[in-house]
């Protein structure tokens, strides 16, 4: 292999390979062994043909297309240890001249990078929230337990607050009068002032009767979720079917043996708090990891190309139209529920993948600087306990294919960084409340 041109510069590699007489010979034996068992040859028996005859009896089109990926990627592979670059992403790789099977030339444009200036990672003052569960969550999920066991009684009153009531309801555009199905439901259950709904709708419920209706108009919060309902006026209609009174059960040690296997209800206590204390762990881990990463990546310098930011761009935008798709959602309609435009969520999409990369290549540069890797051992068993955890087949193959087994190898060794960045300012940091 030869390289004939280079016109790369600091972010973008771009150069041209010729393939020399002794590589497209490898490459046509190559095919060749990989044809032999489907190609015909008169006279010789399945994997009996000399690679010669193979290949004049082969498809042509077959043949050809065989040849130019494996010299595509030989030659792409063999530049990589050729040329001094710190190659990333994905290349864009033309064919520049094909005489079959006498000559070829490959064109390659890559995204390099050639510089890494990391900020003062140890000294980034980041602190990890408290993951003492504060008393109100212990004595929600306390209520919560209690409405799980409790039996509702149907009752022929008005509804009141406390009730669990079941309903039809339908909501329209307050303005333009359009029916809205994600403000409409049937046989909707609800606990009259729990707020399970937006403020306003239960206190509208209160006093109905089985049967009765009643017509009000509500507007969105301004914070509402769903952008498209933010701070819009809709006018609702709805129908009590059924009033069902819903009795608490006390909280003693009588009701901590029926939702588990304690003795008193000083138990049932401990054991929310243990569990509550494990979910903030959980999150107040990750909420760090993440504020860890959005500090690298807004710290750390580095000149990015446009291909590289746009790989990560479609990635993303392809992850978001899936989510829309799987939500039963146009794209119109998944921007909306965002409040974006096409060209806003594009701009912040770019700015996330912008943030992605930078955030990944600090991480990478910090692994060489401290030396911290990831082991065949350590990925292999990672694989087989995900393995555990997934019985489909299919999902089990996907684990051995060589880019999720890069991708998780990445995700090891971005754990791993973190982890040391944390215990590098855990005893600096002070904790916040």
């Amino acid at each position: 292999m030869k390289l004939v041109n280079n016109d790369s510069t600091k972010t973008r590699a771009t150069y041209t390979l010729a393939a020399e007489d002794s590589d497209l010979d490898k490459y046509r034996q190559v095919v060749a062994s990989e044809l032999a068992s489907t190609v015909k040859v008169p006279g010789f028996r399945p994997n009996k043909a000399p690679a010669d005859m193979i290949l004049k009896y082969a498809d042509q089109s077959t043949l050809q297309n065989e040849f130019l990926t494996h010299a595509v990627n030989d030659l792409y592979l063999q530049s990589q240890s050729l040329l001094n670059y710190r190659f990333a992403g994905e290349p864009k790789i033309d064919i520049a001249k094909f005489v079959p099977y006498t000559s070829l030339e490959v064109k390659i444009e890559v995204p390099i990078i050639t510089d890494v200036k990391l900020p003062n990672y140890k000294s980034l003052k980041l602190a990890k929230a408290s993951v003492t569960p504060a008393k109100k969550q212990i004595d929600d999920n306390l209520r919560e337990l209690q409405k799980r066991v409790a039996k509702p009684k149907a009752v022929k009153r008005a509804a009141k607050l406390g009730d669990l009531v079941v309903i039809d309801f339908d909501g329209s555009d307050t303005k333009t009068k359009e029916k809205l199905a994600s403000a409409s439901g049937k046989d909707f259950r609800l606990v009259l002032g729990d707020n399970t709904l937006i403020p306003g709708f239960e206190d509208n419920l209160v006093g109905l009767t089985i049967g009765k209706s009643k017509s009000f108009d509500l507007t969105f919060p301004k914070d509402y979720q769903d952008k498209s309902f933010a701070s819009r006026k809709v006018t609702f209609k709805a129908t009590i079917k059924e009033v069902n009174e819903v009795e608490l059960p006390k909280l003693d040690d009588a009701f901590a043996k029926t939702v588990g296997p304690f003795k008193t209800l000083d138990e049932l206590k401990k054991e929310l708090k243990r569990q509550l204390e494990a979910e903030n762990e959980r999150q107040a881990t990750i909420d760090l990891e993440n504020q860890i990463l959005n500090e690298l990546s807004k710290k750390v310098v580095v000149e990015l190309d446009e291909i590289l930011v746009d790989s990560e761009y479609e990635l993303l935008l392809q992850n978001a139209q899936q989510s829309a798709l799987n939500r039963g959602q146009t794209w119109q309609e998944f921007l909306a529920s965002l409040g974006e435009s096409n060209e806003s969520y594009e701009k912040q999409l770019r700015e996330v993948a912008i943030t992605r990369i930078k955030g990944g290549l600090a991480v990478g540069e910090i692994a060489t600087k401290e030396n911290i890797t990831v082991t065949d051992t350590e990925l292999d068993q990672q694989i087989v306990n995900l393995k555990r955890q997934y019985s489909d087949p299919q999902m089990q193959q996907e684990l051995d294919n060589p880019n999720n087994r890069r991708e998780l190898g990445m995700r090891l060794l971005t754990e791993k960084v973190l982890d040391f960045i944390q215990s590098n300012q855990a005893s600096k940091a002070p904790t916040k409340s």
